[in-house]
């Protein structure tokens, strides 16, 4: 592949190498010292970040860590939100605070991003503000073409 190319298939590999490879170097660190107290802001994201794009058996393993460095104010309680989301959705579940979206192409092609579906989605903006979350509303004017339907089930959701 030339420099600069955008083959979206070779990007997409490449950015898989890269997060096997970064998820593996974080376990083994967790899983041997431990996530070290002392970091920096950019560090204790760097490895949140690994964490959020690893495999779903990494994400759930380390969901606890996280809940607990959370609670104690050593990580943003937002992390927190996007992982337990991220692990809900894999596992075919409804999400608490609406952070996870998916893609569908309609029969135009076009694509569109979907909130994957949401528990008690009426007191959502709520769970939110308590995870240091803008609104939902706010949240979807980072994307476009975003729906949220909050009457998407699971089942139309797969």
């Amino acid at each position: 592949m030339k420099a600069g190319s955008t083959d979206a298939t070779t990007i997409m590999q490449e950015m898989r190498e890269i997060d096997a490879y970064n998820s593996a170097f974080v376990d083994s660190l967790l899983s041997n010292v431990g996530w070290l107290v002392d970091l920096s802001q950019t560090a204790d994201s760097a490895i949140f970040l690994v964490i959020q794009h690893a495999r779903p058996h990494i994400q759930r393993k380390y969901l606890p860590m996280i809940r607990e460095r959370a609670e104690k104010g050593l990580l943003e309680k937002e992390y927190l939100a996007l992982l337990e989301d991220r692990v809900l959705m894999m596992s075919h579940q409804k999400q608490l605070y609406g952070s996870q979206l998916f893609t569908r192409t309609k029969e135009d092609g076009s694509r569109v991003l979907y909130v994957w579906p949401v528990e008690d989605p009426e007191n959502i903006d709520t769970r939110r503000a308590e995870m240091g979350m803008t609104t939902m509303e706010e949240y979807l004017e980072n994307f476009e073409n975003a729906v949220y339907d909050k009457e998407l089930t699971i089942e139309e959701a797969q």
